[in-house]
C-alpha cells in the first residue's frame, strides 16, 4: 500500500484493495490481526505498521453467529480517530468492545485505513494524476464489505450504524457527505469532530505539499508520480510534513462541501447522534454541533446531541490535566465508557463509571436499533434543533444527572 500500488484510475485501485482485505473474528476470545498503517510512531510502534495494513475486526456473540440464518443483530462500525495521521481500529485496549457487544446484542466492526501521506496526499494541480482522499475510499471499501458479507456474521446490513471519535467523527461527516457512501449506513454517530468550510486554508495547504515533494527530490522531474513511486513507504511517512493533513473537497467522493451538499439536498440523510466533552476545547465541541445543526437544517431525519460531563476514573491516555482527579473531561474520555471499560476493568473504575458505561452502551445500541438514542431517566430524547427554535437541545451524559437537558452548550456555540 505504498506509492508503488497507486493507479491513476481508481477503479484499479479499490480492486487491488479488495483482494488485501482481511477479517480478524471474534467470538469471547481475542485472536491476533494485522497491523496498523503506516504512521510516525507516537502512538503506534514501528514494529506494529505495515503498509500491508486494510484489516478488519468483527466482534459478535457466538449466538448471533449460530442463529445468522434466523435473526440478523444491527451493526456498529466503528472508525477510529487519530488526526487522520495515526491510530489503528486493531488497538484492543481501547475498542474491544466485548461488553457492547455482549450486552446490547449488537455486531461491532473496527477495521484500518490509509493515513497521513499515504491516505490524504491530495496534491491536487501538482501531480494530477494521483486520485485523492485514498484514506476515506478505504473507509467506503469497509463500509461496502459490510453491506455485502456482515450478514454471514449475524449481523444486518439494513441497519449498520457508522460512529468514530476526533478524526474518526469528522470521516463519519465525510460519509455522510459523499455520494459514493449513498445507501451503506442508515444511522451516523459523531463524537469530538466536525467538518465545515474553509478548516484549512487551501494556499497553505498548496506550500505544504509543495515542501514535502520538494524535500523527496520529486520536484523537478519528468513524472513526480513515478518519482515518488520509487520511494519507500518508511521513508515517507518519516519524512512526512508534521502539519495537518486532512481530506479535501471537490472529487468524487466528496464533490462538495457541506454547506452546498446540505443546502441542496444531495447528502446521506440518516439518523444523527452528536456528541462531545465538556472541556476538550471550543473547536472541537462547536465544530461537531454545527455540523449536526447543518445537518438538521435540512434534514427528513432525526438529529440528537449530547455532552459527556462525568470525567472518568482512567482516561484512555495517561494525562495528569484530565480525569475525575482534577474534574476534567477532556478528548478521548468518552472512548472507555461507549467500548464497556469500567466493566472490563472494574479494578480501574468506580461505580458511577460502570453505571455511566452500562448506560452510554445502551444509548448506542438503542441507536443502533431503533434510529433513535435510549431514553434518559424518565424523558423521551428531544430533537437537537426544532426548526422553529434557535435553542439546541443536548442530553447531558453523567450519572448524577440522567436525564438532564443542556439548553447552554451548544445554543452558545452560535452566538456572535
Amino acid at each position: 500500500m505504498d506509492f508503488s500500488s497507486l493507479n491513476s484510475s481508481l477503479i484499479p485501485l479499490q480492486l487491488k484493495m479488495k483482494l488485501s482485505l482481511l477479517i480478524c473474528f471474534f467470538a469471547f476470545s481475542l485472536v491476533s490481526c494485522g497491523k496498523a498503517c503506516p504512521q510516525k510512531a507516537s502512538i503506534t510502534e514501528e514494529e506494529d505498521q505495515d503498509e500491508d495494513c486494510l484489516y478488519m475486526n468483527v466482534y459478535l456473540n457466538k449466538e448471533t453467529f449460530d442463529n445468522r440464518d434466523k435473526q440478523l443483530k444491527p451493526v456498529l462500525v466503528w472508525i477510529h480517530g487519530g488526526g487522520f495521521a495515526a491510530g489503528s481500529g486493531n488497538k484492543p485496549d481501547a475498542y474491544r468492545g466485548i461488553p457492547l457487544v455482549i450486552i446490547e446484542d449488537v455486531v461491532l466492526v473496527t477495521f484500518n485505513y490509509r493515513l497521513g501521506v499515504l491516505g490524504f496526499l491530495n496534491p491536487g494541480k501538482l501531480i494530477p494524476s494521483f486520485p485523492d482522499n485514498l484514506g476515506l475510499w478505504d473507509q467506503n471499501l469497509a463500509l461496502q464489505w459490510v453491506s455485502q458479507n456482515i450478514h454471514l456474521f449475524g449481523g444486518d446490513p439494513n441497519k449498520v450504524t457508522i460512529f468514530g471519535q476526533s478524526a474518526g467523527s469528522a470521516s463519519v461527516g465525510y460519509q455522510i457527505l459523499s455520494p459514493q457512501s449513498r445507501g451503506l449506513f442508515r444511522g451516523a454517530i459523531m463524537e469530538s469532530g466536525g467538518i465545515m468550510s474553509g478548516f484549512i486554508q487551501e494556499q497553505n495547504r498548496t506550500k505544504t505539499l509543495e515542501d514535502f515533494i520538494e524535500s523527496l527530490n520529486c520536484t523537478n522531474v519528468v513524472d513526480p508520480l513515478t518519482c515518488l513511486k520509487s520511494i519507500p513507504w518508511r521513508d515517507l511517512v518519516d519524512n512526512s510534513p508534521s502539519t495537518f493533513i486532512s481530506p479535501t473537497f471537490g472529487d468524487d467522493f466528496i464533490p462538495m462541501e457541506p454547506e452546498e451538499a446540505v443546502k441542496s439536498r444531495k447528502f446521506n440523510d440518516v439518523n444523527l447522534l452528536a456528541g462531545a466533552e465538556r472541556d476538550e476545547g471550543n473547536g472541537l465541541v462547536c465544530g461537531t454541533y454545527k455540523f449536526a445543526h447543518l445537518k438538521a437544517s435540512t434534514s427528513a431525519t432525526g438529529t440528537y446531541a449530547c455532552i459527556h460531563t462525568q470525567a472518568p476514573m482512567k482516561g484512555l491516555f495517561d494525562n495528569p490535566s484530565c480525569g475525575r482527579s482534577v474534574d476534567k473531561v477532556c478528548h478521548n474520555d468518552e472512548i472507555p465508557f461507549i467500548f464497556g471499560a469500567p466493566l472490563r476493568e472494574p479494578q480501574n473504575y468506580d461505580s458511577d463509571d460502570i453505571e455511566l458505561s452500562i448506560q452510554m452502551m445502551k444509548i448506542w445500541g438503542e441507536f443502533a436499533r431503533s434510529g433513535k438514542p435510549a431514553r434518559q431517566g424518565p424523558i423521551d430524547w428531544p430533537l437537537f434543533a426544532e426548526k422553529s427554535s434557535k435553542v439546541l437541545n443536548l442530553i447531558e451524559l453523567n450519572n448524577k444527572f440522567f436525564g438532564k437537558i443542556d439548553t447552554k452548550t451548544g445554543t452558545n456555540c452560535f452566538i456572535n
